[in-house]
């Protein structure tokens, strides 16, 4: 995990459960009257071949094109034999256009995240759980984006079960029940035990996962959890875009980092007049 998680909180043990359910998908729907059993359908598994051995893994560009156009660089210089995005394409930044072009163009499978859902069906579910700045970032997104985009946004599935020759994989924005419950905690402990918990809910080799923007890995019981980290807005107090690669024969990931232009994006957010915030903590990686 991240150092950044490897804080000692002296916190009592009922603030460590209300931060442990905080995140669930659960708790985030029972705030919106909601449960998992109303929403179930809507979360289905898509099951998808692929015959490949060492894959790409990225996720939450977020709009930010200059750190995703640096990771495709950085990504056509090594070796590998697919692309998979773990969703949030939109949001945040300003030039979705170009970042869903992009995705489209080079992944062999993408699932839809929090943010990508909350543009093309605001009224249903995630938009208002959206916090100031991202509903501002995702109004200026969803003011240039054409059919185009909005129609290859739509037909992005929930959640896929991708098999290998080499090993079983889950792809999930957020966790294994839906695409906006977080796999997080404020202490290592908690934030292990939540993983811990996410790969009992699956049956494949793998669970790779995003929405957090901290990249990790942990094995458990035989299981594997995979963050690539974020593409376009870190959280880990590295500034640098992040993404991985997975051997699935040897089991080994490679948890990579790229620097890129943040100047620029900040330049962008500035000329759309998004809350400057959005720009500034891309230098601190928080």
């Amino acid at each position: 995990m991240s150092d950044t998680q490897d804080n000692d909180l002296q916190i009592s043990q009922e603030e460590r459960d209300k931060q442990t359910k905080v995140v669930t998908s659960e708790s985030i729907l029972e705030e919106s009257g909601t449960s998992v059993d109303e929403v179930k359908d809507m979360f289905a598994t898509t099951k998808i071949s692929l015959d490949a051995k060492r894959i790409v893994v990225f996720s939450d560009q977020h709009s930010n094109y200059e750190a995703f156009k640096a990771v495709w660089e950085d990504i056509q210089t090594r070796e590998y034999d697919a692309i998979v995005c773990l969703g949030d394409l939109v949001g945040y930044y300003t030039d979705p256009v170009e970042v869903v072009q992009l995705t489209k163009k080079i992944t062999d499978v993408c699932v839809m995240g929090n943010h990508d859902f909350a543009l093309v069906e605001p009224e249903k579910l995630l938009y208002t759980t959206l916090q100031e700045g991202a509903q501002a970032a995702l109004d200026h997104n969803k003011g240039v984006v054409s059919k185009d985009e909005t129609d290859y946004i739509k037909s992005l599935p929930m959640k896929v079960e991708l098999t290998t020759p080499y090993a079983t994989l889950t792809l999930v924005h957020g966790d294994p029940l839906t695409i906006f419950g977080y796999i997080y905690g404020i202490t290592t402990e908690i934030f292990k035990q939540s993983i811990i918990n996410a790969l009992d809910m699956v049956d494949t080799d793998y669970l790779l996962v995003g929405h957090t923007h901290i990249q990790g890995e942990l094995t458990y019981d035989g299981k594997m959890y995979v963050n690539p980290g974020s593409v376009g807005q870190p959280r880990d107090k590295d500034f640098r875009a992040a993404y991985a690669i997975i051997d699935l024969e040897k089991r080994e990931n490679e948890l990579i980092r790229v620097e890129y232009d943040i100047s620029k994006v900040i330049g962008k957010v500035h000329q759309c007049s998004l809350p400057h915030y959005l720009g500034s903590r891309l230098l601190t990686g928080e």
